[in-house]
């Protein structure tokens, strides 16, 4: 038997759904502005209150130029980016050359939470931008990426 999702204790992780993309290619852009990078998933929440754990495993490298950043970010319906704040345009991620002319590889992980207040199916989807010119590696080809989310009980 099963125990129904309203008595599973707050804190509880009540479902967990994940994209996973083993030695795909490139996820690329060369927008200065954020741009979708066409990997998601989708979740309908069982409630309405529910925290949702978003979570980004990946391999990225700085765009192919000097002094540039490949930044990643997660949106929420492809309207909300969950990764935006006041005082930076750098979303959740971050990867380049700050200025010493060598080229990065670097793990494009992160974690962010997210309550969509709603019981309908939400996406999550993976966007990406340069920051100043060049293509933008958001993922690098041949490693495994993972897109996962998880709802819990509050």
């Amino acid at each position: 038997d099963r125990i129904p999702y309203e008595k599973m204790p707050l804190g509880t992780v009540i479902q967990h759904v994940y994209n996973e993309v083993k030695g795909g290619g490139h996820l690329t852009t060369t927008s200065s502005s954020w741009a979708d990078m066409s990997f998601s998933v989708s979740i309908t929440p069982h409630f309405s209150n529910s925290l949702m754990l978003i979570e980004m495993s990946a391999l990225g490298q700085q765009p192919n130029t000097h002094n540039s950043v490949s930044a990643a970010t997660i949106y929420r319906n492809n309207t909300t980016n969950i990764g935006d704040t006041a005082n930076s345009n750098m979303g959740l991620s971050a990867i380049g050359d700050f200025g010493a002319s060598t080229y990065v590889t670097a793990p494009q992980t992160f974690f962010v939470y997210d309550e969509p207040k709603t019981t309908n199916e939400t996406s999550y989807h993976l966007w990406g931008r340069t920051t100043n010119s060049g293509t933008a590696y958001i993922t690098h080809s041949g490693v495994t990426r993972t897109l996962s989310v998880k709802e819990i009980r509050r």
